[in-house]
């Protein structure tokens, strides 16, 4: 869940199944997107994204860790598992602007795609430290996302912009609970066009995204 700076709740966001699942870590990237790390176990939802993992002899022993993205509206955009073999330590993510890196502890044995690390025979546990790469944690195969702008931003009173894209596509504005304040605009070519803004728009903070057929891009967009 997030909350303002003024300590209003902004949005929340569930995940999980019917085992027993929870988020243990959280870290930011400088768009605003929050990564989440925990563990699940069976079967769990992440938005459109579904994960089935191990059984559920024992969900807090066998639980999988995960990674998963928010946007900054708090929808869930993907998430990945990390492997199996942890133990009950809570699973740390921080992330660098670049890669994320997750931090914890398994049991005897635990394998990260084609890396597997072992614990000293003796020990009933052991530390890892793992980096995922942004090409690791794709959802999908990376495209180039379309180039446009809004200006002036911030928005001023007369609620009136220009809107520069390179391709044609689709523009919504979000505000950060996710809900359009504004009928979606379609940009049958490339170039610029004018926006009008309804006045009654609240001053605040809101999301301009370009859907196109190579992609989406999305820009904050202050309004004054």
């Amino acid at each position: 869940a997030k909350l303002s700076s003024s300590g209003q709740w902004q949005w929340a966001a569930r995940a999980g199944g019917r085992g027993e699942d929870a988020g243990t870590s959280v870290a930011l990237d400088a768009g605003g997107r929050v990564f989440v790390a925990g563990y699940v176990s069976v079967r769990a939802d992440f938005g459109p994204t579904v994960v089935n993992d191990a059984p559920a002899s024992n969900p807090v022993v066998t639980g999988t860790r995960f990674l998963g993205l928010l946007s900054p509206a708090g929808t869930w955009q993907w998430v990945t598992l990390l492997g199996m073999g942890f133990g009950i330590e809570d699973t740390t993510v921080a992330y660098d602007g670049a890669s994320a890196f997750i931090t914890g502890a398994y049991l005897t044995q635990v394998a990260f795609d084609a890396t597997t690390l072992s614990a000293a025979p003796s020990a009933s546990n052991a530390g890892y430290l793992a980096k995922l790469g942004a090409v690791a944690l794709a959802a999908r195969p990376n495209r180039a996302a379309p180039a446009f702008s809004v200006a002036p931003n911030p928005l001023g009173g007369r609620r009136e912009a220009v809107v520069r894209a390179a391709s044609a596509g689709q523009l919504e504005i979000r505000d950060l609970l996710g809900r359009e304040v504004v009928p979606r605009r379609v940009l049958s070519t490339a170039g610029e066009q004018h926006l009008h803004l309804p006045a009654s728009l609240t001053p605040g903070l809101y999301l301009a995204t370009l859907r196109t057929a190579a992609g989406a891009a999305t820009q904050r967009l202050v309004v004054e």
